[in-house]
C-alpha cells in the first residue's frame, strides 16, 4: 500500500494547539510524518485525455509544493508561532499518471481507469482474474523543512493532523490513516526540567531598602517585602523574555524559586566613600559597600556551579557609630556648601576622612535561581535561555561580573 509521508523539523520549540496537551514524548527537530492520501484531481494528470481539474504534470507537482507551503504557514500562523526561522521545505512529489472516469462504479470497459469522488481519486479499476475491482488509490509525498529548535512527539503529530485539514480544506484531500510520526533530534547534551542558574551581579537600588530611621533614596524600595516583590517580577519578566526570545512556546509559564535577600542599606550622598557601613550607588546600581579596613569586603565570587548563598554582609546592616572618613585623597569631587552646614564642613576634611580608613570595597551579589518546566529542555535551550534573562536583567540595572552558570538539575 502506497504512503503520503512528510518530513517536518521546524525552528520552533513547542506548538500550542488544542489537539495535545501540554509537550510529551520525544523531542526532535525533526520529524516523518506519515499519511495515506486520496489525492485531489490537481495532484493528478493524465497522458490520455485531461479530466476537468487536471492541467499537467508539471503544474500538478507544483501545485503539491505550493499547498503544503501554505499549508504549514497558516498553521503556525494560527497559532502565533513565527515562521522567520523555518527554512523553505523541500518536497518530494511524483504525480500520478491518472485517466480519470466519469463513471461512478469500476466495471470492465473502465479498467485502468480511475474514479473520484468529491474531488479527489479514490480508486484505480483494475481487472484482477477476469473481474474489474476497484483498488483504493493512495499517494506519498516527502516535505523537508529544517528546524533551529526541538518539539515534543505530541506536538509533531498535532501538528500533522493541522496541516492535513489545511490540505483537507485547500484542495479537497483525504486521508485513510491518522498520521504516523517518527521523529529526530540533532540537539547536543542532555536534557531536563530544572535548571538552577548562578547569577553574581550588583543589585540594582530596586533591590534593597533602607534600614529603619534612614531616609529612602530614589529607586529603593520601602520594604523588604517590596524588594522581595521587585525580584520576583524581574525575574518572572526576564524568564518570559528568555523564553519568546529563543522560540520556546510552553502550556504552562515555569516556575521559579530564587534564593536571594534584599540587603537594608544606607546609600550614601555622592560617590565618595565618607561613612562607614554606607553603600555607593552609581547610575542606579549599587556598587560599593564603605567600611573600615576589610570589614566590609565581599567575600563573593564569580559563581561556578550556582549554588553561592547570598552575600555575606548584605543582610546584615547595623548603623555605625564610627566617625565619618574616606580614603579618596583627592577632594576636588566635594563641593563647598555654605557655612552652617556641618556635613559640608566635614567634607571640607579629606585627609582627617583619609586617616580614619574608611575604604569602598566591591559590593557584589549573587542569586541562585531554580526554574522547572512542564517539559524538559536540552541544556545548549537553558543556556540560549540563560544569556537573554541577562540580557532582561541588565535592562533592570543589574550589573553583571560573571555570565549566567547553568547547571541542570
Amino acid at each position: 500500500m502506497l504512503k503520503f509521508l512528510a518530513l517536518f523539523s521546524l525552528s520552533l520549540l513547542l506548538i500550542p494547539t488544542e489537539p495535545c496537551a501540554p509537550g510529551s514524548g520525544s523531542l526532535g527537530t525533526k520529524a516523518t510524518i506519515e499519511y495515506e492520501m486520496f489525492p485531489p484531481i490537481s495532484y493528478t494528470y493524465s497522458s490520455v485525455s485531461l479530466y476537468p481539474g487536471q492541467i499537467d504534470e508539471t503544474f500538478a507537482n507544483y501545485e503539491v509544493k505550493s499547498d503544503v507551503q501554505n499549508s504549514i504557514n497558516e498553521v503556525l500562523q494560527a497559532n502565533s508561532i513565527p515562521t522567520n526561522d523555518v527554512n523553505p521545505p523541500t518536497v518530494q512529489y511524483t504525480a500520478p499518471d491518472a485517466q480519470i472516469s466519469p463513471d461512478s462504479s469500476c466495471t470492465s470497459a473502465i479498467v485502468n481507469q480511475t474514479l473520484t469522488a468529491n474531488g479527489r481519486v479514490t480508486y484505480l479499476c483494475k481487472d484482477v482474474n477476469g473481474t474489474a475491482t476497484a483498488e483504493l488509490f493512495l499517494r506519498p509525498l516527502v516535505v523537508q523543512i529544517t528546524a533551529v529548535s526541538a518539539i515534543y512527539q505530541s506536538q509533531w503529530t498535532a501538528l500533522a493532523s493541522q496541516v492535513a485539514d489545511k490540505l483537507r480544506t485547500r484542495r479537497s484531500a483525504e486521508f485513510y490513516t491518522d498520521p504516523i510520526v517518527v521523529i529526530r533530534t540533532n540537539l547536543p547534551g542532555t536534557s531536563s526540567k530544572s535548571a538552577e542558574f548562578g547569577i553574581s551581579f550588583f543589585a540594582p537600588l530596586a533591590y534593597t531598602y533602607p534600614p529603619a530611621d534612614v531616609d529612602l533614596v530614589p529607586g529603593q524600595s520601602l520594604t523588604l517585602e517590596l524588594a522581595n516583590r521587585r525580584v520576583r517580577t524581574d525575574l518572572d519578566l526576564a524568564i518570559s523574555k528568555g523564553l519568546t526570545a529563543n522560540q520556546i512556546y510552553l502550556y504552562i509559564p515555569p516556575t521559579l524559586n530564587f534564593t536571594f535577600t534584599p540587603p537594608s542599606v544606607q546609600i550614601a550622598d555622592g560617590e565618595v566613600c565618607v561613612t562607614d557601613n554606607t553603600y555607593i550607588q552609581i547610575s542606579g546600581t549599587v556598587i560599593y559597600k564603605c567600611s573600615i579596613g576589610n570589614s566590609g569586603a565581599s567575600t563573593n565570587i564569580p559563581v561556578s556551579g550556582a549554588t553561592n548563598a547570598p552575600v555575606s554582609g548584605a543582610t546584615d546592616v547595623t548603623k555605625s557609630t564610627a566617625t565619618d572618613s574616606t580614603v579618596n585623597p583627592t577632594p576636588s569631587t566635594d563641593t563647598p556648601k555654605p557655612p552652617g552646614d556641618d556635613r559640608d564642613n566635614f567634607h571640607a576634611l579629606p585627609r582627617r576622612r583619609a586617616s580614619s580608613g574608611v575604604k569602598a570595597h566591591p559590593f557584589d551579589q549573587s542569586m541562585t535561581v531554580i526554574a522547572t518546566t512542564s517539559q524538559p529542555l536540552y541544556e545548549n535551550q537553558w543556556n540560549k535561555i540563560a544569556r537573554s534573562v541577562q540580557q532582561a536583567l541588565e535592562d533592570k540595572k543589574l550589573l553583571f561580573n560573571d555570565d549566567i552558570k547553568v547547571l541542570l538539575l
